[in-house]
């Protein structure tokens, strides 16, 4: 019996190596790509600093998917805090005008060096090392953004990108020539604002993964599976903690 299942264990998987390179071979590598949406009660600035700190991780995520934070992590975390708050420090200034400027440009901060690194545990008991290397933590077109790209871990490619920004500005950007009027005259904007009340603060986020197992479609699909529900439940857990609400998962 041992036998025969090592033969068909070898089996399966010269099976499944074929398989892998004959679909390679003419589709090139598989990405799958998951993405939640959702609102945060909270400025885009702080909504920002909470989706970029590792160590919201373990209690946003499914039960079963358990973060620890390796020795060493703790330091990165504080350089990346600092990265973050440059990041936010910018986006205000950017925003500070109701009138969007002419020309967008990116800004990104960068620090080559900085990694975090993790256990992650699968069902609490099946301990996986990762490495992330964090990306430049950028502003593009009024958008706050985070990147992390796996540098060791169970993925053949892995890259996960927060995308945050204050609600009220995309509104107040979405009506520019009425804003360009309401800038131009402050006493006017002075009293709408008034009139209206004070604003809660609100900002939308765009989780979003782009990942690959081992380049092959099976293997990804079961991957975006669980990959669905960690967004999902990060995006419930975070909306009943700060407020908003879970746009789509998809």
């Amino acid at each position: 019996m041992a036998a025969f299942a090592l033969r068909s264990s070898a089996a399966a998987g010269a099976t499944f190596v074929a398989w892998r390179q004959l679909y390679m071979g003419l589709h090139g590598e598989h990405r799958i790509r998951v993405r939640a949406d959702f609102e945060l009660g909270l400025s885009g600035q702080e909504g920002f600093k909470v989706m970029s700190d590792p160590c919201l991780l373990d209690e946003t995520t499914p039960w079963w998917f358990h973060v620890v934070i390796r020795d060493g992590g703790r330091d990165a975390i504080g350089r990346l805090a600092g990265l973050v708050e440059q990041t936010s420090r910018a986006s205000s200034s950017s925003s500070s005008s109701v009138a969007p400027p002419a020309v967008e440009v990116a800004t990104a901060v960068v620090d080559p060096e900085l990694q975090i690194s993790y256990w992650i545990f699968f069902g609490r008991f099946v301990p996986i090392p990762w490495t992330s290397s964090v990306a430049p933590v950028s502003l593009e077109q009024g958008w706050c953004r985070l990147t992390y790209r796996q540098a060791f871990g169970p993925y053949r490619a892995f890259e996960h990108t927060h995308w945050v920004r204050d609600a009220w500005e995309i509104e107040q950007r979405s009506c520019a020539g009425g804003a360009a009027a309401v800038a131009a005259a402050p006493e006017a904007r002075g009293s709408s604002e008034a009139a209206e009340g004070p604003r809660s603060p609100r900002c939308l986020v765009k989780d979003t993964i782009v990942a690959t197992v081992l380049g092959e479609p099976v293997l990804d699909f079961a991957a975006a599976v669980l990959l669905k529900q960690i967004l999902r439940c990060r995006g419930d857990c975070l909306t009943r903690r700060f407020g908003g609400r879970v746009l789509s998962v998809r």
